[in-house]
């Protein structure tokens, strides 16, 4: 029998005049037996069933005349489906009310429409396209059980507007990677731990500011560093015999060659483990009254020591003045293009500085105590 549709036109149609016929008979029959029942049942129906009209819905009830148990369940079975078309609206009432969507069941909120969870006077929780994108908004607080997971798929962005706080409790451990960009503050309580697994970087992008009472890293690990080129003056004594070179003054900040043969001065060079030495300059001055240039200039060399063996690193280094006037100036010697990974655990490094001699050499050739190492390094030495 058909949906909305009467048998006769109206009760007029229903006379003496008109007996009923065997037909009308089994539509009616047929009416009795499809007839939505008050104690429930279950309905195989052939075609979508449209309820109600743009602005009305159906209310689940949980009181009388259904179950004395006060408990009503509505029952999609599989494939199936209820839509509320545009202005409609499904109202869970009071506390206890219950929605279930059981294994494979789908909430859809497509197009415009919206699925909200209220409170007096105001939401808890909203899920709509206002046009910009799909939104879910909170409107209170969230909580997560015990063993529960919130996950992120790639792409996804978890944004805090200014003056948000995101608090990580006392004993929380977080795992995997995450990334933070703009202006942002994380506090971490008393007896938390951040935990990065393998292969996972905290980055702090140009402006940003990480700030620790301490920082413990575990095993042989160390602060890691984008590669860098750093200079360092060497704060070291120099060693020499005390025939071959004395202090200039009683601060010793500077240091004389005496005699005119070519005499060495060692220079300890103190260079962060694990880095790279990449130049060594120091800054000398020769004595005035040359009439030229020496025909034995400075020097200068690199070396690493270890167990008795002594190499030199990279080749020699010469003094480059153009004439003895130069020389007479306080200038540099510089050796460069060195791509030497320092080993403190095994080597002692020196630079040795030798003096001039031969032809037109005079005595008195100063070292300015000025040495400095330029070196690359990736990660801060424990030293």
């Amino acid at each position: 029998m058909p949906h909305a549709a009467r048998i006769r036109a109206n009760e007029a149609a229903w006379n003496t005049v008109n007996p009923v016929t065997g037909d009308e008979f089994d539509a009616l029959d047929e009416g009795q037996y499809y007839a939505i029942r008050e104690d429930g049942g279950a309905y195989s129906l052939t075609n979508d069933l449209d309820i109600g009209v743009a602005g009305l819905g159906i209310a689940f009830n949980v009181t009388a005349p259904f179950a004395a148990d006060n408990v009503v369940a509505h029952v999609y079975q599989s494939g199936g489906y209820a839509t509320w078309e545009a202005g409609a609206t499904a109202t869970f009432d009071g506390s206890g009310a219950v929605c279930l969507f059981d294994n494979s069941a789908l909430l859809s909120v497509t197009n415009d429409a919206e699925f909200r969870l209220n409170r007096t006077g105001d939401y808890l929780l909203r899920a709509y396209n206002p046009g910009s994108g799909q939104q879910l908004r909170l409107y209170g607080d969230f909580y997560a059980n015990t063993g529960s997971t919130f996950t992120y798929e790639s792409g996804s962005t978890a944004d805090f507007d200014a003056g948000c706080a995101l608090t990580i409790a006392a004993s929380t451990t977080i795992t995997g990677g995450f990334g933070y960009s703009g202006a942002h503050a994380s506090t971490f309580q008393t007896g938390t731990t951040a935990t990065f697994q393998s292969g996972a970087a905290l980055v702090c992008q140009a402006g940003s500011t990480v700030s620790a009472d301490s920082f413990t890293l575990l095993g042989t690990q160390k602060v890691k560093y984008t590669s860098r080129s750093i200079t360092r003056i060497q704060h070291t004594t120099p060693q020499a015999a005390a025939a071959d070179w004395v202090p200039v003054n009683s601060v010793a900040m500077a240091w004389s060659a005496v005699p005119v043969n070519a005499v060495p001065l060692r220079i300890p060079l103190r260079i962060p483990h694990g880095s790279t030495l990449t130049a060594v300059r120091v800054s000398i001055q020769g004595a005035g009254g040359h009439a030229a240039l020496p025909a034995t200039k400075p020097t200068l060399k690199i070396y690493k020591i270890s167990g008795g063996s002594v190499s030199q690193i990279g080749a020699t280094a010469t003094d480059a003045s153009a004439d003895f006037a130069a020389y007479e100036t306080v200038h540099d010697i510089t050796k460069s293009g060195l791509t030497e990974v320092i080993d403190r655990a095994t080597y002692a490094y020196y630079a040795v500085i030798t003096s001039e001699g031969s032809t037109n050499a005079l005595d008195s050739m100063v070292y300015w105590g000025e040495c400095a190492v330029t070196f690359t390094t990736t990660a801060q030495d424990e030293d």
